[in-house]
């Protein structure tokens, strides 16, 4: 379990500083897939950078991260090598730990056959979309073996239908590798179904928890049930 227990950040500048976490508290429990969801602006990727360590806190703690040896990351921009092939974008973490090329390969065909995107192996990244670009970038962590994954709106430019289709995918390998992940959104639709908790961020600073809700098994977007929890999550907002 991953523990944020009374974190503090600020940012200062030249003109201002501006609190975004005063005694923030948040528990990650394994194999769980957190939504951290909010407005644009109100810490969202603040906190993804605080747990990757490539911002600091000024004070509280973050445990459990110092256990974890492979944390995988998906950010918004395309993060390929744009020389390497699909296949071995994907192996490039096993490269190097020094897996033999045969082996890699077999890994990144195994869990390209599980994604369905086996015929995209020696594609160069040029040659994908957004959203396959953004796949790969997942698949390469997952073929890394990452124990604790961040992914920080890594569909916020994609279109509705490919949206929808690329968060079924995340799902299977979240499952059938039981990984453990942040996802940060925006979007309502995408909260709900691909969580088993949603936290729900303030717009306002210093930035506060202001909804909980398990969505565990809440994957039917027509029912009236996921309506009910969109109108209960819009409503932090109003």
């Amino acid at each position: 379990m991953i523990k944020i227990k009374n974190l503090s950040k600020t940012f200062v500048d030249a003109n201002q500083s501006v609190m975004v976490f005063d005694n923030f508290n948040l528990e990650i429990a394994q194999n769980e897939l957190v939504i951290i969801f909010g407005p644009s602006g109100c810490g969202k990727s603040t906190l993804i950078n605080l747990m990757t360590g490539t911002e600091s806190y000024g004070s509280g703690s973050i445990e459990g991260l110092h256990g974890i040896k492979k944390i995988g990351y998906v950010s918004q921009r395309n993060s390929l090598l744009p020389w390497l092939k699909v296949i071995d974008n994907i192996a490039f973490g096993l490269k190097l730990q020094g897996m033999n090329k045969e082996s890699r390969h077999k890994e990144a065909l195994k869990l390209l056959g599980e994604m369905d995107l086996i015929g995209y192996s020696n594609f160069y990244p040029n040659q994908l979309s957004g959203g396959l670009s953004q796949l790969i970038s997942f698949a390469r962590s997952v073929a890394f073996k990452a124990e604790f994954m961040l992914m920080d709106e890594p569909f916020s430019s994609l279109d509705f239908f490919v949206r929808n289709k690329l968060q079924d995918i995340i799902l299977k390998i979240h499952k059938k590798r039981g990984l453990t992940t942040v996802f940060v959104t925006h979007q309502v639709d995408e909260a709900l179904y691909l969580g088993d908790r949603v936290i729900a961020l303030s717009a306002s600073k210093p930035t506060r928890i202001l909804l909980e809700l398990d969505t565990k098994g809440v994957k039917d977007k027509k029912s009236e049930f996921f309506y009910k929890l969109q109108r209960e999550l819009l409503s932090c907002y109003q």
